[in-house]
């Protein structure tokens, strides 16, 4: 949309615990979330959205919690169950566009797994890794889950256990994603990426387990809807030769995966691999919007 954006709000329906509501309004309550979630989750007509209150087309008024007030026009509303039986009710929003910002500053990122990001100002990021650190406890889950008789009271706690771990490992990764997106939008105002093929690399079963739990793609989604909030921009350029070439005098200097120093033998720089990737993905982003910015001004003329 060349005005506005939309934006997304989840807000969480608690179960109903009090006696007064335990009895029909609850069961009859329950039994239409089942049928909506059943049908796929289709959208519902929101009739009304105050405090913490919601009120929905076939539904009636619902309690809710929200983090943070919902910006804008809200467009729709859709209702939705997690595996471990959380309803949520998500609100799409309509609002205005932010007039982008002619960037005076820039940073390039280099996105890997010995640290998830680093940057051409010299920081690194290192990433917790979440999943790693859950993997034997989600295991064992897993495999006590399997030995769980079909359709037993028993499998029902087993798999609501493993689908917790998962979901708290999904929670933190989100959570420190988050939190390094808004510190890569705050430090400038041109964040330039390169453009991976991440599907692809998933085909490599050595690393797709830790490609997976770095989530990069993440990364960039979360630090690109950041971006357009604030007016700022987004590059993702050709992740090409960015660790091989030389970010000094450009030439390239071969080096296989397991070498991290970029030692080079013609201007003799030397320094961290992934920052001097970065280096030339930071080059890279500002050469190209030099480049768009040169054709603009060629066809106004």
């Amino acid at each position: 949309m060349d005005k506005y954006n939309l934006n997304y709000h989840l807000v969480w329906i608690p179960k109903y615990r009090h006696p007064v509501l335990a009895g029909e309004v609850a069961t009859h309550l329950s039994d239409i979330l089942h049928t909506i979630a059943e049908k796929g989750c289709r959208d519902t007509q929101l009739r009304d959205y105050a405090g913490s209150k919601l009120t929905l087309s076939k539904i009636g008024s619902i309690r809710i919690f929200k983090h943070r007030e919902v910006e804008g026009k809200i467009k729709t509303s859709t209702i939705k169950k997690d595996n471990l039986g959380h309803w949520y009710a998500i609100l799409i929003s309509e609002v205005e566009d932010v007039s982008p910002i002619e960037p005076k500053t820039a940073i390039g990122v280099d996105v890997g797994l010995k640290s998830l990001v680093a940057l051409s100002g010299g920081e690194t990021v290192e990433y917790p890794r979440y999943y790693v650190m859950a993997e034997k406890k989600l295991s064992v889950a897993q495999r006590n889950l399997s030995r769980k008789k079909k359709g037993s009271a028993n499998r029902r706690k087993a798999k609501a256990k493993v689908a917790k771990i998962s979901q708290d490992v999904q929670h933190h990764r989100d959570e420190f994603l988050h939190q390094l997106s808004k510190m890569l939008v705050d430090s400038a105002d041109l964040i330039v990426f390169e453009c991976l093929n991440i599907s692809g690399m998933l085909k490599n079963h050595h690393l797709a387990k830790h490609i997976q739990d770095h989530a990069w793609g993440k990364l960039i989604q979360f630090t690109q809807s950041k971006a357009a909030k604030a007016g700022k921009v987004v590059e993702l350029v050709d992740a090409r030769y960015t660790s091989q070439k030389c970010s000094q005098c450009s030439i390239m200097v071969p080096k296989t995966l397991a070498e991290r120093v970029h030692i080079c033998p013609n201007c003799g720089l030397e320094m961290d691999r992934d920052i001097n990737a970065s280096l030339n993905i930071r080059t890279l982003g500002l050469r190209g919007r030099a480049y768009r910015d040169t054709a603009k001004e060629s066809a106004g003329q």
